[in-house]
């Protein structure tokens, strides 16, 4: 069916899945972390050549471990220094755009800007570029 009607149109055992871990694998990742009572944080990485990534987890361990193997290409091209900053319950929206004000858009990525090769500046910051533009010119 996938190959007949795409695989974006198909859904069935685990294709359907949009919650990971499983229900029935809870109790086997509790040991790792309570999902349940877990907190949602912010972290800050520190990358080479001067770049910065902001993620957002309930298990910093894994999500180490994941960008570890590359993931985001961004973090493949720029390995991890340090974890600069966590922050409990944070806005991953706001830290990313205050780290792309302090540091350059070109030199951050996070929430949902992860592309490496980002061509302009999120929506947010146009109008302070456009505005440091005009006062050069």
């Amino acid at each position: 069916y996938m190959k007949k009607y795409g695989w974006w149109n198909v859904r069935g055992f685990n294709w359907n899945a949009q919650d990971w871990p499983p229900e029935e694998l809870h109790e086997q990742f509790k040991e790792i972390i309570d999902l349940e009572n877990a907190k949602e944080i912010v972290y800050v990485l520190k990358l080479d050549h001067d770049k910065w990534f902001i993620g957002n987890t309930k298990n910093l361990k894994w999500s180490l471990d994941l960008h570890n193997k590359g993931n985001p290409p961004w973090i493949d091209i720029h390995k991890i220094i340090e974890v600069k900053e966590i922050t409990e319950n944070g806005d991953p929206k706001s830290i990313t755009l205050d780290y792309m004000r302090r540091y350059g858009w070109e030199n951050v990525r996070g929430y949902s800007w992860r592309r490496w090769d980002m061509k302009n500046p999120p929506h947010e910051l146009r109008k302070i570029y456009k505005d440091l533009r005009n006062v050069d010119n």
